[in-house]
């Protein structure tokens, strides 16, 4: 299955091993109604609710924020989402 260059860095940035990174940021993606192959920034910006969902499953809520910076920054800065708490 072919993957964007972004997911590829979606998957780097997330905090989370490569394995559970892969399969759960795509389920996250497929949620928001996002093809992981064909990610974009607007895409990715759209998803932030859903893969902060995602994020805090696994991570510390320090954590998450940290990560979620970053995945921001990767969509341009952009998306809907609330602050993480």
């Amino acid at each position: 299955m072919p993957v964007s260059d972004l997911f590829e860095s979606l998957v780097e940035h997330a905090g989370l091993p490569r394995v559970v990174a892969r399969a759960s940021l795509r389920r996250a993606l497929r949620r928001a109604d996002v093809e992981p192959g064909a990610l974009d920034a607007s895409d990715l910006a759209r998803a932030l609710p859903s893969l902060e969902e995602t994020l805090r499953v696994y991570l510390e809520p320090d954590q998450v924020s940290s990560h979620m910076a970053t995945i921001r920054a990767l969509a341009g800065g952009g998306g809907d989402d609330e602050p993480a708490r």
